[in-house]
């Protein structure tokens, strides 16, 4: 099914040769447990009602817009993380690269309202633009942890308002910072115009093309934590759709947590989620089809694949660790027993052809059909049907 492309920066492709394994003495994994984040303030209002206007979200998370001055719009995401807090209660420096504590809260993100499906608006010294201008750019605006009751509280409200009482969690992949990973989930909501509550699952990649290893093992450590978020959303949120999006190394994270609630749900409450969307998976390919896919189809309603055979930066993973990824087609389409694989190899890439399932318009074109008509991907408008030996995709 031709599909999908990407725009990730070059130095993506190296940071897999560049990455040295182990960790240095200087640089530990832990935040210190007995420090004391300073008590932010929450800085928006995210319940104020959405003024007049045709964009789909806004601050309070209920699918509808909110305008502020001429040149952007407002998007209220929900978000979950294991970061470390800081001393900072600036958006872009509350949050760091060690492991710590769960906690909720919520994020404002503006969007420019010339906002071109599938970018992340951002300042390019080529037009001499030197700061964020919310008019211009993609923002974070404001970064508000809050208590799980508030969270909960305002998560179900939002929820309430939606019409089919949805939600979706996005994973972010290695290499993010939190405001990389909020700005990349709220343009994914904006672009699918998503009637639901957007949610940002970030765990405490180090935002660094070099530190690769360093990133599978924090997405290691964050399964446990990732997995009670994602029981306790189910309980707690009032959805009854909830859809899961993994990017890259997102997938190792996720997969980890689902093969721990899978088993503990002893098939009583199964499925858990409605769509599972696997995108360029950065997950070992035999792993998956032999001890992960159990698991992760068993949690969802449907589970979709995005693969390329145009993904550099998963061929520079496969080189680096001797192993084939799962997002990675150049050694022929994943097909895997009640997983829906969509070949992206042919839709327009760019360098490192990675970060399609955010970037190509016709990829989101396809999330927004599935989310919306929860259609299979055979009846899906753009794919079409191809027969191999291994089976269709």
């Amino acid at each position: 099914m031709p599909f999908i492309a990407a725009r990730s920066s070059l130095v993506v492709l190296i940071a897999a040769m560049l990455a040295a394994p182990g960790f240095a003495d200087s640089d530990p994994l832990e935040a210190d447990p007995s420090f004391v984040p300073p008590d932010c303030p929450r800085n928006v209002d995210y319940s104020l009602p959405p003024r007049a206007g045709t964009d789909p979200v806004d601050r309070t998370g209920k699918g509808k817009p909110r305008i502020d001055g001429e040149g952007f719009v407002e998007v209220g995401l929900f978000y979950a993380t294991n970061r470390g807090r800081t001393e900072s209660c600036k958006p872009a420096k509350i949050y760091d690269e060690k492991l710590g504590r769960l906690e909720v809260g919520r994020v404002l993100v503006t969007v420019p309202r010339d906002h071109r499906i599938g970018e992340i608006e951002s300042p390019s010294i080529w037009k001499l633009e030197f700061g964020e201008d919310p008019n211009e750019h993609i923002t974070v605006a404001s970064v508000d942890p809050t208590e799980a009751e508030r969270f909960y509280g305002e998560l179900r409200e939002a929820v309430d308002w939606s019409p089919e009482r949805q939600a979706f969690v996005f994973i972010h992949g290695y290499n993010h910072k939190f405001a990389d990973a909020a700005k990349r989930t709220a343009q994914i909501a904006y672009d699918l115009k998503f009637p639901g509550a957007p949610i940002l699952y970030s765990w405490p990649s180090a935002g660094e093309v070099a530190a690769y290893h360093r990133d599978r093992e924090t997405g290691a450590r964050s399964a446990a934590l990732l997995a009670e978020f994602l029981d306790g959303l189910r309980r707690r949120s009032g959805a009854k759709t909830i859809h899961l999006i993994a990017h890259s190394m997102g997938n190792h994270p996720l997969s980890l947590a689902l093969a721990q609630l899978v088993p503990a749900k002893n098939g009583e409450e199964l499925p858990l989620f409605q769509e599972i969307v696997l995108a360029a998976p950065d997950i070992d390919a035999k792993v998956f089809e032999q001890e992960i896919a159990p698991m992760v189809t068993a949690a969802a309603s449907r589970v979709t694949l995005y693969a390329s055979s145009k993904d550099r930066a998963l061929r520079m993973a496969r080189d680096f660790l001797d192993f084939q990824r799962l997002g990675d087609a150049s050694a022929g389409i994943p097909v895997v027993d009640r997983v829906e694989t969509v070949d992206a190899t042919f839709v327009d890439t760019s360098l490192t052809g990675h970060s399609y399932f955010g970037e190509n318009r016709s990829v989101i074109s396809d999330l927004y059909i599935l989310f919306r008509s929860r259609e299979s991907a055979q009846d899906r408008v753009g794919l079409v049907a191809i027969e191999t030996n291994k089976g269709t995709y």
